[in-house]
């Protein structure tokens, strides 16, 4: 089992090949992780993982346990995990059926490594293309900003923009190049992601977004408000082309937003898929890390205790 879960992150377990920049090979090998990247990857004879999914394992990093240093964390590529699966799964559904998806996690779930690699990757895919973050406390959004530079500033040099702009709280590729009339003009891939506090619930009003992550939502004082203010970014007239991401830890959500509660349990009337994790999954010591297999009745019962 563990051999077939290796499959899925090629690029950490073989490495990649010592090829000529200049040759063919080279860039048909480029060619083809883009493409695995995009559109998803199937093993011979294992289940399909979408493009984020496997960015997210091959190509990004995250602070994590190797297992080989003690308890001390380092940056390290991630875990293939069941978990995780059904994560990357969910938004490539909500892509499809033109939906939102609301979270409701216990601690240490990973959601916000998952989340900040999932807006890497539409950052590093896809030109002009905005992605949202929003949050309802301002050391919440730095925290996220911070993972998701991390994360970017990690990736293989193939796959780096140029920053044309690193303010707090925007960052945009791109670069400045004279054209053949000696006037400075914008290259690049010009995404731009875009984190800021929802004290203001319109302070992202006018932005077009593939991708909006409310982060830890159980910290909005008026999520209701911030979510319909913000639902004009990811419509395109009567369609949805960006998808909302609407989280919370579960123990915090009652201390500052009921307006959470509400929409996860009336997901329909706002567009939502809803999925709740619990913190007997993936939980750290019941899940093996070679295969992905967890224990959660072991998980269960050692919580109980």
């Amino acid at each position: 089992m563990a051999k077939g879960i290796r499959k899925y992150a090629p690029i950490v377990y073989e490495g990649i090949p010592d090829l000529d920049p200049e040759s063919v090979s080279y860039q048909e090998f480029w060619e083809e992780q883009i493409h695995r990247c995009k559109y998803g990857y199937k093993p011979k004879g294992m289940d399909r993982i979408t493009g984020k999914h496997y960015y997210y394992l091959n190509f990004y990093k995250i602070l994590g346990n190797s297992g080989e240093d003690g308890n001390r964390k380092t940056l390290i590529a991630p875990w293939y995990r069941d978990l995780d699966k059904l994560y990357f799964d969910l938004f490539e559904q909500c892509k499809e059926e033109e939906k939102g998806m609301i979270v409701i996690k216990a601690r240490d779930k990973g959601f916000s490594y998952m989340n900040s690699g999932m807006v890497a990757h539409e950052y590093t895919f896809f030109p002009y293309n905005d992605i949202g973050v929003a949050a309802g406390l301002q050391a919440t959004a730095d925290a996220f900003f911070d993972k998701t530079k991390k994360g970017l500033n990690g990736i293989h040099t193939n796959f780096k923009h140029s920053v044309l702009k690193d303010t707090d709280g925007i960052l945009r590729s791109g670069y400045k190049q004279k054209n053949k009339d000696g006037k400075w003009e914008i290259g690049g891939y010009q995404s731009t992601i875009i984190c800021r506090t929802m004290d203001n619930p319109e302070v992202f009003k006018g932005e077009r977004l593939s991708l909006m992550v409310f982060e830890e939502a159980g910290e909005f004082k008026h999520l209701k408000n911030a979510y319909m203010s913000s639902k004009a970014c990811f419509m395109d007239g009567n369609v949805q082309f960006g998808v909302p991401i609407i989280g919370g830890t579960g123990g915090d959500i009652s201390k500052a937003s009921k307006d959470f509660m509400d929409m996860y349990y009336s997901y329909d009337a706002y567009n939502l898929i809803p999925m709740f994790i619990p913190a007997s999954k993936a939980y750290y010591g019941f899940f093996d890390i070679e295969s992905g297999v967890e224990d959660e009745s072991g998980a269960r019962d050692s919580l109980t205790e």
